[in-house]
């Protein structure tokens, strides 16, 4: 199967590629960055143009062949069902783009925990975030504790109390005394979460590609529980990452931690639980 892949500008190109790798087991790029249009009528009135007076004409011109078209992000499904259409191919997506009816979708691949109570016959549901990382164990892991923080969504209060507890944790547990500890931060990691690490004379790593080094060479990889996606890719690597539970979550986010850890999946330290 060949699957051509759209996704936003901005958001979604991990999931994009991951997808991929976990239908066609390739990780060559066969993804298409679009702009973003958030409004959903910009997106109706587009779709309503295109179907009623553009359709019949020839104007997206790929040269390879394409089995289908996924689309991972809503404010870019109705370029994708453009280019589905043009394409003559079927059009799938990951998650459920809130606005577009499940019928327009050949299957659409969801996190359990955001299934309805009724799903449709289209809707399959997978237990993490799809992602390209690779199965392995390695046995020369270093003694190193790799802290992976996430940070706020769409401006909101992050609270970080449980971090700093994880933290001090760690530092204090005498079977751990000769492990390096670094914390691993994000754009969205609150700056004055950023100063205390520094103040404990943590490395703070930054750098582009560290979670991904970290799943294979880390012994103890610790991950906040507003990053579904990096818990995603520990997971399928082969780790049983620790989680941390930040407080910063709910609903159905919360619902598909605990999936995790009722298989086994992920774990949290006793002590906090």
């Amino acid at each position: 199967m060949k699957i051509l892949s759209i996704c936003s500008d901005e958001y979604n190109y991990e999931q994009a590629k991951g997808i991929i790798y976990w239908l066609e087991g390739n990780k060559e790029s066969h993804v298409l960055r679009l702009p973003n249009i958030h409004n959903l009528f910009a997106n109706y009135f587009i779709l309503f143009i295109y179907f009623f007076f553009l359709r019949w004409f020839c104007f997206v011109k790929i040269e390879k062949k394409y089995n289908c078209v996924i689309v991972t992000g809503r404010s870019v499904v109705a370029q994708a069902l453009i280019i589905a259409d043009q394409l003559s191919v079927p059009l799938r997506s990951v998650q459920k783009p809130f606005g577009y009816p499940w019928f327009l979708f050949e299957y659409q691949y969801i996190p359990y925990h955001d299934m309805g109570k009724y799903p449709t016959k289209n809707q399959i549901p997978t237990l993490i975030a799809p992602n390209t990382m690779e199965y392995g164990v390695n046995n020369n892991r270093k003694k190193k504790i790799s802290i992976l923080i996430g940070g706020s969504i769409h401006n909101q209060k992050y609270e970080i109390d449980e971090i700093i507890k994880h933290i001090n944790y760690y530092k204090a547990n005498k079977k751990y005394e000769d492990y390096e500890i670094e914390a691993i931060v994000s754009r969205r990691t609150p700056d004055h979460l950023k100063k205390y690490i520094q103040d404990e004379e943590i490395y703070m790593n930054d750098k582009y590609g560290a979670t991904k080094e970290a799943y294979y060479n880390s012994e103890v990889v610790v991950i906040t529980d507003d990053s579904y996606c990096m818990i995603s890719e520990a997971i399928q690597t082969g780790m049983q990452p620790i989680v941390i539970k930040t407080g910063n979550i709910k609903g159905r986010l919360i619902k598909g931690i605990k999936l995790l850890f009722e298989k086994k999946l992920i774990s949290y330290i006793n002590e906090f639980e």
